[in-house]
């Protein structure tokens, strides 16, 4: 029984020995995949963008990747053309070639915004696409018109530059040159404004009659705009009025500040004021 069991140890240790000799193998694949994907909003005004495209584990190796262009908004030759023209990129090796979008500018001309979309499409030699294959695009025209279409409807506000403080603006048509404006400040009030349009420029102007309410606080009571200076001084002058300009780009409110309008803490500021600005 002694010599059997010192037997079985001895086979035990030998396998044991054969399986501490095992060297994990891993076998790794050439694939493709973009270096930018997602949505991208760029201006007509901005001229070329690029699409780097890299193939990795592909050493000592040649194929090609095809991409396809999906002309969304029909704009494509007029609002942008694609580089390479047949949709075919070459490698060689582990390295990046680039999609380059060129942004035909047509500033001046109303378009509207145009939007299309880049999607790897194929490949050949050993390369197989990536989990990163498509990019949506939208090209944003600088001159869209400011009339009521524009100027009506919902608006992202941005308090005084704090981009970290955003929230929704609905301004209304009330009349050919009468506006309201709802939760400004985020107060959940609405104030009433007249607006000029100026063709010529594509702009235009509004004016907020100063005080009206645009915040009732728990403790303080009702809080109302006031307009100010460049400089920042109450704006007496416009009998405290907040101008805001429309243009393409966008509405800008002010500057201007909040003021408790009644009690012991009347003419008090919660801030400093300044810009709020508007955009879609």
């Amino acid at each position: 029984m002694k010599a059997i069991a010192k037997i079985l140890v001895a086979g035990t240790a030998l396998l044991a020995m054969a399986s501490c000799s095992r060297i994990a193998q891993f076998t790794t694949y050439p694939f493709v995949v973009m270096e930018k994907t997602g949505s991208v909003s760029v201006k007509e005004s901005d001229g070329q963008f690029i699409i780097p495209v890299t193939t990795y584990n592909n050493d000592g190796k040649s194929g090609t990747v095809s991409f396809e262009v999906k002309d969304i908004s029909g704009s494509m030759g007029t609002a942008y053309t694609v580089e390479p023209a047949n949709g075919v990129l070459n490698f060689t090796g582990s390295s990046t070639q680039n999609i380059v979008v060129n942004i035909i500018d047509k500033s001046g001309t109303f378009t509207g915004n145009q939007s299309f979309s880049i999607s790897l499409t194929g490949t050949t030699g050993e390369l197989t696409l990536g989990n990163a294959y498509n990019i949506g695009f939208t090209i944003v025209d600088n001159d869209i018109p400011v009339d009521w279409a524009y100027v009506s409807g919902t608006w992202t506000a941005y308090d005084f530059g704090a981009e970290s403080d955003t929230y929704e603006i609905e301004i209304t048509k009330l009349d050919e040159d009468t506006l309201e404006l709802y939760n400004l400040w985020a107060g959940k009030e609405t104030i009433k404004g007249k607006i000029t349009f100026n063709e010529e420029d594509n702009s235009a102007e509004i004016w907020f009659e100063g005080q009206q309410v645009v915040y009732t606080h728990s403790t303080y009571g009702p809080v109302g705009i006031f307009g100010l200076t460049a400089d920042g001084k109450l704006d007496k002058e416009h009998n405290y009025a907040v101008r805001a300009t429309v243009t393409a780009a966008g509405i800008s409110i002010g500057p201007w500040i909040e003021l408790i309008l009644t009690g012991q803490y009347a003419n008090y500021s919660f801030d400093d004021g300044g810009i709020t600005t508007l955009s879609k």
